[in-house]
């Protein structure tokens, strides 16, 4: 299967090159290919050793293609590659116009229960709130890359097994299903090294925009709650 590296990040272990730019399409063949390669029902005839570290290899694989197929959780995972640090979860955005219009979207939503025609009034509300995750995504993308190697890079072969969470060694003895043979592809190449380390501004600077990104979110899955509740009602 794959690399036993206990020090591969979410991209490496996709062969994907370290970068918030990603090529969506490779990384959703990546996931499909190491799907099938440690899909616990492929084991299902293995020792229970064996099977225990197949869940193990197959719930890393589904933990990081979540985790880099959804531009928030990639930012974050890539700010700690990159040495950022995510900070105090209890902060928040200091940037008091950003939090009027959080204020001011929410009293949209709420008003637009008694609106002449509430689903007009959401879907407003909603194509602000995608102009704003729009713009935070794309300067994230800018800070992040910046002195990120490998962007646009081809993707690397499939690290040959999955990194392991204290998997260590176990993990490669898993190697592939039983009776066939595994897969030695090489391992990431140079073009996915990390980085430089992000310096404490740029780091700051993007913790606040993951930050207002996750009020936008919260905002946004609130207008689909509203959406969904008036549509039941009708």
């Amino acid at each position: 299967m794959f690399d036993p590296s206990r020090n591969q990040n979410h991209f490496q272990l996709f062969g994907l090159p370290v970068s918030f730019t990603l090529d969506s399409e490779a990384l959703a063949e990546r996931y499909r290919l190491l799907r099938q390669t440690v899909h616990p029902d492929l084991y299902a005839t293995a020792s229970d050793r064996e099977k225990r570290l197949a869940l193990q290899a197959s719930t890393l694989v589904n933990e990081a293609y979540q985790t880099l197929r959804d531009p928030l959780t990639r930012a974050r995972h890539l700010l700690e590659v990159r040495g950022g640090g995510l900070g105090d979860d209890q902060e928040t955005t200091q940037d008091m116009a950003f939090l009027m219009e959080q204020m001011e979207l929410r009293e949209a939503l709420a008003a637009a229960r008694q609106a002449p025609e509430p689903h007009a009034a959401i879907e407003w509300v909603r194509a602000r709130l995608e102009s704003l995750a729009d713009g935070l995504i794309a300067e994230m993308g800018a800070r992040l890359d910046s002195g990120a190697p490998g962007i646009g890079a081809t993707p690397a072969p499939l690290p040959g097994p999955v990194p392991g969470t204290g998997l260590g060694d176990d993990v490669a003895e898993v190697g592939a299903p039983p009776g066939q043979a595994p897969d030695r592809a090489p391992g990431p190449s140079s073009d996915q090294a990390c980085g430089s380390p992000l310096d404490a501004a740029q780091a700051a600077a993007i913790r606040e925009l993951i930050r207002k990104l996750q009020f936008v979110r919260k905002c946004e899955a609130e207008a689909e709650d509203l959406e969904a509740e008036l549509d039941e009602a009708l």
